[in-house]
């Protein structure tokens, strides 16, 4: 028979992190979406279980609220902010000493400031990536026209 004082602990949903989280860290869903580089309508659509957060929005997402990937997606070490210690240092880590120098420099960010950043830097993601795009698109372009020529070649050669 089971003990009537027997305590249900409710797991949290990705969305319900993600919406309990930025409250903790004072963030609005507009200023989440904003950190991610996304909508506010995008931040609801993670908070309602509609849509699957993942990627550098995961990880905009993570660095906005203070908390690890591993605790969005799964709750993980209940609180599990990653450490300033954890996190760089040339010594033991496998940070360079420009992506340990940008990281204090997030840290020392007030959260807004942070969010500003972020959104930023998945502003030039986007352009790096699209840049990107195009430089492939162009050389697949490039060796289409050049096996076109190749072939035509072989056509119109004497045989």
């Amino acid at each position: 028979m089971l003990n009537e004082d027997f305590i249900t602990l409710k797991v949290m949903t990705v969305g319900e992190r993600i919406r309990a989280a930025p409250k903790s860290a004072g963030l609005t869903q507009d200023s989440l979406g904003l950190a991610a580089g996304v909508t506010g309508s995008a931040v609801a659509q993670w908070e309602a279980n509609k849509t699957t957060i993942t990627g550098p929005n995961l990880v905009a997402v993570a660095a906005a609220v203070g908390k690890s990937c591993e605790w969005v997606i799964s709750g993980a070490a209940s609180d599990a902010s990653l450490e300033p210690a954890e996190l760089h240092g040339p010594e033991g880590t496998n940070l360079t000493d420009d992506q340990s120098t940008l990281l204090s420099i997030f840290e020392a960010l007030e959260d807004h400031n942070k969010a500003l950043l972020m959104a930023e830097a998945s502003r030039l993601l986007d352009v790096d990536l699209d840049e990107r795009n195009e430089e492939i698109e162009k050389r697949r372009t490039l060796k289409e026209q050049a096996y076109a020529r190749t072939a035509t070649a072989s056509e119109d050669a004497p045989g």
